[in-house]
């Protein structure tokens, strides 16, 4: 990348209550700072006996993400007040707006 950003990839292994085995998936994905645009290359399951192999390099050409979402401020504001209610419901409190 050549703007300011960032490159992450997660291994992710979940199992619910019900599912005994669990689902086990990679994801490399980033954003780019400048245009806040979040970015996906790669989103897999993964399997017992399957291999992750990371290697850092240096070079002219980058792939393509598969997919680029752009986050508002109005998407940025909605996702906080969506935590905020979230936060006070477990702790059982009750949120009453005010007046714009």
């Amino acid at each position: 990348m050549d703007e300011p950003g960032v490159i992450s990839s997660f291994l992710t292994w979940c199992r619910q209550k019900d599912d005994p085995a669990g689902d086990t998936s990679l994801s490399l994905g980033g954003l780019y700072s400048n245009t806040d645009t979040h970015v996906t290359w790669l989103e897999r399951k993964l399997r017992k006996g399957d291999v992750v192999r990371i290697e850092i390099v240096d070079t002219e050409k980058v792939s393509r993400p598969k997919s680029k979402r752009r986050e508002t401020p109005a998407m940025r504001l909605k996702q906080t007040k969506d935590y905020v209610r979230r936060t006070a419901e477990s702790f059982g409190w009750s949120i009453t707006e005010g007046k714009k």
